[in-house]
């Protein structure tokens, strides 16, 4: 039965629309304010008849200001580029450069020819060299639990019989340069080697050149030690880049037997390198607590699977260069990207008996099964368009991670593409009983090709680490249909992926319809005629005293009229209060009423009217920068920022006008998309074009967010040398040795340091420096609330340190910094070990600069202001008296 359709009896209109409501209210109020004088509450009253018109003009107010959004905000002429200037759709603000390894994996899936990439850590690691903290002695190289796993050697050693049969048959010039540096003692026991027959008969040959080499040995450890070095990391590029094996070779070096000899083999091999490497590597490994193992972190290698049509190397190495260039363009701070690589593929052979329906068609079924299990075996990563997404997600979850060109990819299916690490039968038996027309699994084994190891569990069959399972060529499908064997035809390929955009994938900023939203009609014009205020007036009749008493309830009624024409004055112009224009300072809009008959008697002069808009309107500009300051901050409050104690410390440090804080705050906003969702991102190292590298833009993301923060107007890479204000940011992370030549940093000078070598100089650490001569920055407050926003502002697991410089250290800096930036970039390659070692000495020398201050005698009576220690630098006149 259909429902029936009523009118309901309560009115359930809000408060502001519902006429009948706010009579109620306002009654009242008369009743409470003037009940003494006033007891004619009925409708025949004036003053209840004023009410009444009052109210229906509210209602009138109410429901415009209840209109949408769209249409209060909407612009009489070109609305849909006013919109867009106004506002950032969610495709421009939503989304944030690729911060976890999820979003990497979208960002790569995105790129053509990409079907999947997996982003993992890369492991690289240096040895720091802090011999000066311990100096072994002969009971030490004899006692193996003193030293445990002292003795590294790199895997390219070769043992000395190979050595001696490499000299005596090719006596080519680099055996001419070993041969030279090859001691006595070891030239004569070679032909023992080449011509021993077995190990046994070596043990009284090697015996006494055993005892030799190990004495000679550690007294190479007491020469070395004797001297004064500074720690620091090895300066040999080659001993950093190779795989280094650990093994317990402490010498027990009186018990003679196979083990030993292999040991002797690589000792007396180290006499054939180069003096230093000899010099430190026999010192080094008996002193396993002066070396000590840095493995660096941020540092990712990305491994990529192609999508099928892509077979040859010239394809490959132009998707790899995409990869590169994609990745360099979002790298974050202190992480870098050292190698691409095609993942390496496993195959697996798979093999089953199936019985079909009598009515299946075998070809698509087929096709089907090895086309879902390689699926299930190497997903690949579906993209959803817009409208897809928005019947599953919000808005927020679908624009989280960075904006992708071919639509949008789900979270949790991205996760289930990653590497297998072990292959379930039970989860290929079900893909294959989920196919129609398939009626049972006769027998099915998956194994990996070419194995001969029989499996030890065929329910769980393990994959090879980093490597994605495949189904081989070689894998057999039998059909049986009653009982009877069936020949399938040949399975087509899958369809490769299309990365074409199908849709756009941003949400349109609605555009409302445009209302006149400040046109105001007197409510003076509703009173009954009786009154001589409407649009009729007064009868021709009518003397002069009557006359009077109508403009006087005019004027008064102008009262009403005015608050309620600024109301909507107000509301017309929403869009520019909350404007951010730096140059719409007026807050307060008013709207004179002119709608009501003879307004001009009512008014003094015309000209009148006109000064008092002037007044206005200067008064307003003069005293409505605070509100403007506000209007701003909800805005910025909107965003989960905050830009008060910037202005504080702007207007009690500096005086700074609050004009100026408008304009900072309109310039944070406006650039708001890029300072938010790029306050990790790092700069691209890899452009080569000068524009890309000085004078440039190309900076990190938190650089220009501090200087929007900081009031900072430029924050280009350029020479600080001359200019006001600007700062540079320097990842260590990127000055690691990518070169034999190229130089380790630092990291402790102290002599007596014993724990230094624990502190990574590389891993997530950054210089931040600063001019100390530009205006601001010479004041000490100022310094320590920029200091406070750079390390409220640096990611969380990054150490930033902060320097302020001299104008000559800065003069120095900027040709070192510039010369390394081209270095980086791979456009200038002279001298760069050279400038290498320039420019790190230069950063990890520079002191931080402080305005002078003198000393001065306990007992004078001279003001002084304080000598504080770490913000004040001791000056050089004399201030104690002498006699």
């Amino acid at each position: 039965m259909p429902s029936q359709i009523t009118i309901p009896k309560k009115n359930n209109q809000a408060l502001p629309m519902d006429r009948e409501q706010l009579y109620a209210i306002g009654l009242k109020h008369i009743q409470t304010l003037s009940s003494q004088i006033w007891t004619d509450y009925n409708v025949h009253d004036p003053g209840v008849t004023t009410l009444e018109l009052l109210c229906y003009a509210l209602t009138d107010l109410s429901y415009r200001a209840s209109l949408p959004i769209a249409d209060l905000l909407a612009s009489k002429s070109d609305n849909a580029n006013e919109m867009k200037n106004q506002f950032f759709t969610a495709r421009q603000i939503l989304p944030n450069r690729p911060l976890t390894i999820l979003d990497y994996r979208k960002l790569l899936i995105d790129i053509p020819s990409v079907k999947n990439a997996w982003v993992q850590s890369d492991s690289q690691a240096y040895y720091a060299d802090i011999v000066n903290s311990f100096n072994p002695d002969l009971e030490d190289i004899l006692e193996p639990s003193r030293l445990g796993c002292a003795t590294l050697f790199t895997d390219d050693i070769i043992d000395l019989r190979s050595l001696a049969t490499k000299l005596n048959q090719s006596p080519d010039r680099k055996s001419q340069y070993i041969n030279g540096r090859l001691t006595a003692k070891t030239k004569e026991v070679m032909p023992v080697y080449l011509n021993a027959p077995d190990e046994i008969s070596l043990d009284s040959s090697l015996r006494t050149l055993l005892v030799w080499d190990l004495n000679r040995i550690i007294q190479n450890i007491t020469v070395q030690n004797g001297a004064n070095r500074s720690v620091s990391l090895y300066e040999s590029q080659h001993f950093a880049d190779v795989r280094l094996s650990e093994q317990t070779l402490g010498l027990l070096a009186l018990n003679i037997g196979e083990t030993q000899i292999e040991r002797l083999n690589r000792m007396l091999l180290e006499d054939a390198y180069p003096e230093i490497s000899k010099n430190q590597w026999l010192r080094d490994r008996f002193t396993r607590q002066s070396l000590k193992k840095i493995d660096l972190a941020g540092l990712y290698e990305v491994k990529i699977e192609y999508e099928e049509d892509i077979t040859t190397d010239a394809a490959k190495l132009n998707v790899i260069q995409a990869v590169r260039q994609k990745l360099l363009a979002n790298r974050n701070l202190c992480e870098d990207f050292v190698r691409f690589d095609q993942v390496e593929t496993q195959l697996f052979q798979l093999c089953a008996e199936l019985e079909l329906a009598p009515d299946a068609n075998v070809t698509k079924i087929n096709a089907a099964i090895l086309s879902q299990v390689q699926q299930y075996l190497s997903p690949s990563v579906k993209f959803y368009t817009l409208s897809e997404m928005l019947t599953r997600y919000p808005v927020d979850h679908i624009f989280d991670g960075p904006a992708l060109d071919h639509g949008f990819i789900n979270d949790d299916e991205l996760e289930t593409a990653d590497l297998l690490t072990e292959i379930r039968l039970s989860d290929i038996i079900s893909i294959i009983m989920d196919i129609t027309g398939v009626q049972a699994v006769r027998d099915i084994v998956i194994n990996p090709e070419g194995s001969r190891v029989p499996l030890v569990n065929k329910w769980v069959i393990p994959v090879e680490n980093g490597k994605q399972p495949k189904l081989s060529k070689a894998s057999r499908l039998v059909f049986y249909k009653r009982n009877m064997p069936v020949v399938a035809g040949v399975a087509t390929a899958p369809p490769v992926k299309d990365n074409s955009p199908t849709e756009i994938n941003d949400l349109e900023i609605p555009l409302g319809t445009y209302r006149e939203l400040a046109d105001y009609y007197s409510f003076q014009n509703h009173f009954p005629v009786i009154y001589g205020v409407s649009e009729i007036g007064l009868s021709s009749d009518a003397d002069e005293k009557r006359q009077a008493l109508a403009y006087q309830l005019k004027a008064y009624l102008l009262f009403f009229d005015q608050i309620m024409a600024n109301y909507l004055a107000q509301l017309s112009k929403v869009k520019e209060l909350f404007s951010i224009n730096p140059s719409n300072l007026q807050t307060y809009l008013y709207h004179v009423v002119n709608s009501f008959t003879e307004y001009n008697k009512i008014y003094s002069t015309t000209d009148a009217i006109a000064t008092l808009q002037d007044h206005d309107r200067d008064r307003e500009i003069a005293t409505g920068c605070d509100r403007r300051n506000r209007f701003l901050d909800h805005l910025i409050a909107r965003f989960a920022e905050r830009f008060h104690d910037f202005a504080n410390t702007m207007y009690s440090v500096f005086g700074e006008s609050p004009e100026n804080m408008i304009r900072y705050k309109c310039e944070f906003l406006e650039g708001y998309p890029a300072i938010s969702q790029e306050r990790s991102l790092a700069y691209n190292y890899r452009l080569t074009q000068d524009q890309d590298l000085w004078d440039t833009d190309n900076v990190s993301g938190l650089e220009k967010r501090l200087a929007k923060l900081l009031g900072i107007r430029n924050h280009q890479r350029r020479n600080l040398s001359d200019s006001s204000e600007g700062m540079y940011l320097i990842e260590n992370i990127l000055l690691r040795p990518e070169q034999n030549t190229d130089p380790f940093l630092p990291i402790c000078p102290a002599p007596d340091c014993n724990d230094c070598a624990e502190v990574d100089p590389y891993s997530y650490r950054i210089h931040v420096i600063l001019p100390a001569y530009s205006d601001r920055f010479r004041n000490i407050n100022f310094r320590r609330f920029v200091e406070e926003v750079i390390r409220e502002e640096t990611p969380a697991h990054i150490l930033p340190k902060v320097c302020w410089i001299s104008q000559e250290n800065m003069t120095e800096l900027d040709k070192l910094y510039r010369d390394w930036i081209y270095l980086k970039a791979g456009v200038e390659t002279t001298d760069r070990e050279k400038k290498l070692k320039d420019f790190i000495n230069k950063l990890f020398k520079l002191k931080n600069v402080y305005e002078p201050q003198k000393l001065s005698e306990c007992d004078s009576e001279e003001s002084q202001p304080k000598f504080i220690l770490g913000r004040t630098a001791l000056g050089t006149e004399p201030t104690i008296k002498t006699e």
